[in-house]
């Protein structure tokens, strides 16, 4: 959709400068073989399709409004000009019936094959209606007649013939809504609008899909547990080819990454030739097994590799069954869920629901039920012993009815606190479930949870 409210040139310069930036992305090359299709590369090629087709359109759309222009300032001359000569033929009829001496008998009437064409009134509200010149002037482009100038009869004639249709529908007045990021008014046709309900500004959806590139966490973008599509009308295409890019890197379990330490990039299934991957970027050669340097025999022994998982066994980290990630248990239960979306037990290490661990440490237990107490307003108040067991039991028995807990309903919390995901400290005011009483920021509760 061609925005309105900007000028045909600008349009246009915006429209070359999309294209020129597409051109470089299109003509930077990789190292895979030829006839394998690269998903970046292919999106590249999609909005160039779009790009040349709004081009297009903007040339119809001015040319258009340069006719309807052209026929609506040139209508009353061509009316005055029709009218005269109309007039001319009527007295020329009356002359030829004097000199016949049938003076009283009605002029020749003239053929519709010779009559002088005039502008139909009906389609020149077409065109003002189609081309949205109607509101330049329309009692000169739509008025059959003109208070200082009486109407012909041939005019009032071809009016008869050709019923004027309704009027066009009045636009519709502009409206405006607010960004539930930014809080700022922006007009409705310009914010994206989620599944939710929830509408974001241009520039805060940019942002949005930028912090997901760099958290999995928060990819694919989503609000409200609802996936927000990827759409070239808000988003700059640069940052569609990184989406595209990074949809392609999540989506592989057994991820390969340059083995480079200035350079780590992730190498896609397509650059991998049996155990060798081809950096697209610094063109080093990664072993897909050891994911080091590429070598002649078996995979040497990583001796550093060796030492992370010691110490990740003497501290009781456990590692995901599916991207390799190394986590450490806090609190809550041994249910873990991977920043890859992998579910395993936090004991043994295998899929979740497929071993018969226990589903909460003693231990970690009572920590948590500690620091729910801890931050509850009443229990900051000096209170006995006595009093903060009863609370304790009450927050543990809590916790193990509520730790599958879906997060539904939330309330607001007075601050400071800190949020359990991300760590941020809120000075003002944080939300909390009000079922597990989690406590959570505003972009954790709708971008990650």
């Amino acid at each position: 959709m061609v925005p309105m409210d900007m000028d045909s040139e600008t349009l246009s310069v915006a429209l070359r400068l999309q294209s020129g930036d597409l051109d470089e992305l299109k003509d930077q090359k990789g190292k895979g073989r030829e006839g394998d299709a690269s998903h970046s590369r292919l999106a590249v090629e999609l909005y160039q399709i779009e790009l040349a087709t709004r081009e297009q359109f903007l040339s119809d759309l001015v040319l258009s409004r340069s006719i309807a222009q052209a026929v609506g300032s040139d209508a009353e001359l061509i009316q005055g000009l029709a009218s005269e000569e109309q007039q001319a033929a009527h007295d020329r009829g009356i002359a030829m019936a004097i000199d016949a001496g049938t003076c009283a008998a009605e002029p020749p009437v003239q053929d519709d094959a010779t009559a002088p064409t005039t502008p139909d009134s009906a389609v020149l509200e077409r065109l003002a209606a189609m081309n949205d010149y109607a509101a330049v002037n329309p009692d000169s482009l739509m008025s059959d007649a003109t208070p200082d100038e009486a109407e012909s009869s041939a005019w009032a004639a071809t009016r008869s013939t050709h019923p004027r249709p309704p009027c066009p529908p009045q636009p519709e007045r502009e409206t405006f809504d607010k960004c539930d990021s930014c809080q700022d008014m922006f007009r409705t046709d310009s914010l994206a609008h989620c599944s939710c309900s929830h509408n974001y500004c241009r520039e805060c959806l940019a942002a949005l899909f930028q912090s997901s590139l760099a958290d999995e966490g928060r990819f694919p973008p989503r609000c409200c547990r609802q996936e927000i599509p990827a759409n070239p009308q808000y988003l700059p295409p640069q940052l569609i080819g990184q989406f595209r890019a990074k949809q392609l890197e999540y989506g592989c379990k057994d991820r390969t990454y340059c083995h480079g330490p200035t350079c780590s990039t992730f190498v896609p299934p397509q650059f991998v030739r049996g155990d060798v991957a081809i950096c697209v970027k610094c063109s080093r050669r990664t072993c897909v097994k050891c994911k080091g340097p590429v070598h002649d025999r078996e995979c040497p022994d990583d001796i550093e590799a060796r030492e992370v998982l010691r110490v990740a066994a003497e501290n009781g980290w456990q590692r995901c069954h599916s991207c390799g990630r190394l986590v450490e248990l806090l609190q809550g239960c041994n249910h873990m869920t991977c920043s890859c979306r992998a579910e395993f037990c936090y004991v043994c290490g295998r899929q979740w629901k497929t071993c018969a661990c226990d589903v909460w440490d003693e231990a970690r237990l009572m920590a948590q039920a500690n620091d729910r107490v801890d931050r509850n307003a009443q229990a900051r108040q000096p209170v006995n012993a006595q009093a903060r067991a009863v609370m304790l039991e009450r927050a543990r028995h809590d916790i193990l009815e509520n730790h599958e807990c879906d997060h539904e309903r939330w309330k607001s919390r007075p601050g400071p606190e800190e949020c359990d995901h991300c760590g941020q400290l809120l000075p003002i005011f944080i939300y909390e479930c009000r079922q597990c009483e989690m406590l959570a920021c505003r972009a954790c509760r709708r971008h990650r949870l």
